[in-house]
């Protein structure tokens, strides 16, 4: 949380655009996912489409964290006391959001360098995988969790 807090009415206004910005780049993850897929292949077993999913992924997560500041605004505003548990409890909820995010697109790309660079098997791959980002969201939780009770 940035130590200088936009009044309100700013505030609402960043955060519409800020959620305009999540749901035309969810509609692009979709599109370049699903009927806009770019089937050339890039690399043994990546093509373009993979690439192009990723960095979307990679900027709707950013997008995400992004609503932080200017919900815990507009939310702060109606709650008297309470505005920096207020702000930090928003902070790691979209964390973990964008976790999530990231989890579900760069899965295939984790798996892909494991298995090819360092001859790891495909199961064992995801387990790893499932096990660092399982890791990562406790911590968002735990964090969460303390933001939320002080």
């Amino acid at each position: 949380m940035s130590a200088k807090v936009a009044r309100a009415p700013d505030a609402l206004r960043v955060l519409i655009r800020i959620a305009a910005q999540i749901a035309i780049l969810s509609l692009i993850v979709f599109a370049l996912s699903t009927w806009l897929w770019i089937g050339i292949p890039v690399y043994d077993g990546v093509e373009l489409g993979h690439i192009a999913v990723s960095i979307a992924m990679l900027l709707l997560a950013q997008r995400i964290v992004a609503a932080a500041s200017p919900l815990a605004s507009v939310l702060s505003s109606g709650v008297g006391g309470g505005v920096e548990r207020v702000g930090l409890s928003i902070v790691y909820a979209l964390k973990l959001v964008a976790l999530l995010v990231l989890y579900f697109g760069y899965r295939w790309l984790f798996r892909l360098a494991l298995v090819t660079v360092f001859q790891i098997g495909p199961r064992d791959a995801g387990v790893l995988y499932d096990t660092l980002f399982l890791l990562a969201a406790s911590y968002l939780v735990y964090s969460l969790v303390k933001a939320l009770t002080g």
